[in-house]
Parts: structure tokens; sequence; C-alpha cells
């Protein structure tokens, strides 16, 4: 199963995003409003 719950009617953008620079890069989607900043800080997050 694949859930996909992006926020109905919210522009979404992908980016890809480490929390360190030498780990390997994850896509991560995010809305288009929002920095870089915050793709690096929901990997670090989401490590694992």
């Amino acid at each position: 199963m694949t859930a996909r719950s992006h926020w109905n009617g919210i522009r979404m953008r992908s980016v890809q995003a480490a929390a360190d620079p030498d780990d390997a890069p994850r896509t991560v989607t995010l809305p288009v409003d929002w920095d870089d900043e915050a793709a690096s800080a929901l990997v670090r997050l989401a490590r694992g």
C-alpha cells in the first residue's frame, strides 16, 4: 500500500535532502512555500 496523503489544494514539490552532507540524499515532498532547510529538518526527524 502506498500512502500519499498530500494536503488537498496545497501545491507540493519534491526535493533531495540529506541530514548530513555525507549521507545519501532522500526525496522529501513538502509544500512549495517551505524552503529547503525544512526538507533537511524533516530528513533529520525521519532518520532510519
